[in-house]
């Protein structure tokens, strides 16, 4: 884990999160014991800003850089599901106005 920017703890799934920027990884571990779990790669660059979803069970990894994208992981079988980019259109550079397009 090199470069840890982010961390989420979801009690329900009995696990945690960390974004590794440097790593351009997510690690998840047992809150608990801090046992390592697994390490999912290809999340993107610099994984950021990270939170769970308890709506769409799913977690969310802001990108960082200029990528302006997000890693989505399904905490179930703990893979990166897939990466959306985002932007606010031109004509509106307000953080309220943003679409979304699936990478």
């Amino acid at each position: 884990m090199h470069g840890v920017h982010g961390i989420e703890l979801i009690p329900e799934l009995g696990k945690g999160y960390t974004s590794n920027g440097l790593d351009r990884t997510v690690t998840v571990f047992e809150p608990g014991t801090l046992q390592f779990r697994k390490l999912i790669r290809y999340t993107g660059v610099k994984p950021d800003a990270i939170q769970y979803d308890p709506d769409s069970r799913r977690l969310f990894v802001v990108n960082g850089g200029a990528s302006g994208d997000v890693t989505i992981i399904d905490p179930a079988t703990m893979r990166s599901s897939t990466r959306w980019i985002l932007a606010a259109p031109s004509w509106n550079r307000s953080p309220s106005t943003v679409a979304a397009a699936r990478l």
